[in-house]
């Protein structure tokens, strides 16, 4: 694919730039030891480690995110807690009719507009010469 750009050649698909350029770490390590002096000991530990690295091309080449839910519970509860002890459903429901508010705005987001986001993205490329990020 040509850059409209500057016309290299030298381009690659977004999506390829960001699965090159984005590892996932999950390791383990165990340690065991012994001890001696005032008393005698035998120990071990177990450490686990995970996350993710990530160049910076691949940061820039990053699908779009999803509008996430992660936090409706969160809402729920806090409108929960706030009926109970401020003994007022008003209040509770109110937080309640805001979380569902948000969370339904989210769902429309993932549903209608985020699939056209990510199908643009899979036809994006990158232009490895000036930078220019463009689709087919």
């Amino acid at each position: 694919m040509e850059c409209p750009q500057c016309k290299s050649e030298n381009t690659q698909r977004l999506s390829i730039i960001f699965q090159s350029g984005t590892q996932h770490i999950s390791t383990t390590s165990t340690t065991f030891g012994g001890g001696g002096g005032t008393g005698f000991g035998i120990g071990s530990a177990t450490t686990t480690t995970s996350g993710k690295s990530q160049s910076y091309l691949a940061s820039k080449a990053a699908p779009p995110p999803k509008k996430s839910y992660k936090w409706v519970p969160l809402i729920v509860f806090i409108a929960i807690v706030i009926a109970v002890y401020a003994q007022t459903v008003l209040l509770g429901g109110i937080i309640a009719a805001i979380g569902g508010y948000i969370a339904f705005k989210a769902f429309r987001y993932n549903k209608d507009v985020y699939p056209g986001l990510r199908d643009l993205w899979l036809k994006s490329w990158h232009c490895n010469k000036c930078g220019t990020i463009y689709t087919e």
